[in-house]
């Protein structure tokens, strides 16, 4: 009798943990981590906007031409690598998850840098562009309301992702899963 509860409980414990994998994927998360680490980013944050931005598919392009896992369109990667200070970046390299993300992330310390540490103004102006951001600041103008959806998808998401890889043993459990 026993036996059957913990064996109930396990499969619904794995069967709960997939369904979190699935709705929240975190893969590169070594890759994420470290290049967080290196600009002061909260990892959980990257982790929801790659989720919103491609669902962690590195091979994905929007039909504004932004690719890879973060989303990036050329024009920006390549300003953004300038301002790193990458010689030889192609955008071609937009695929390559390490690429991707390291632009990626430093632009969006970057953005949280420019808009003095406001997530929703970063995040509207990594969704929008910061030209637009501006121009709405300048006009004392409330931001549109699927830029306003974007914002809060994203916030929900960093406290899903932290609740759900933030614990140590469930953490484990859902990085464990192939998935």
């Amino acid at each position: 009798m026993v036996w059957r509860l913990v064996t109930a409980l396990l499969v619904l414990a794995v069967s709960l943990a997939v369904v979190v994998r699935l709705g929240y994927p975190l893969r590169y998360e070594a890759t994420i981590v470290r290049t967080c680490d290196e600009h002061g980013l909260d990892p959980y944050l990257v982790a929801a906007v790659i989720c919103a931005e491609s669902r962690f598919r590195i091979d994905a392009v929007s039909p504004a031409g932004a690719v890879g896992l973060m989303q990036l369109m050329p024009d920006t990667a390549v300003w953004v690598a300038g301002q790193d200070g990458q010689t030889g970046f192609s955008v071609s390299q937009l695929v390559l998850p390490e690429v991707n993300l390291r632009l990626g992330i430093w632009y969006l310390a970057h953005l949280l840098e420019r808009y003095s540490g406001d997530r929703s103004l970063a995040l509207a102006a990594y969704n929008a562009g910061p030209t637009a951001v501006d121009r709405w600041l300048a006009e004392e103008a409330e931001l549109p309301r699927g830029v306003m959806a974007y914002v809060g998808r994203i916030e929900r998401s960093v406290v899903r992702y932290r609740f759900w890889y933030g614990a140590p043993l469930w953490g484990m459990l859902l990085r464990s899963l192939p998935l």
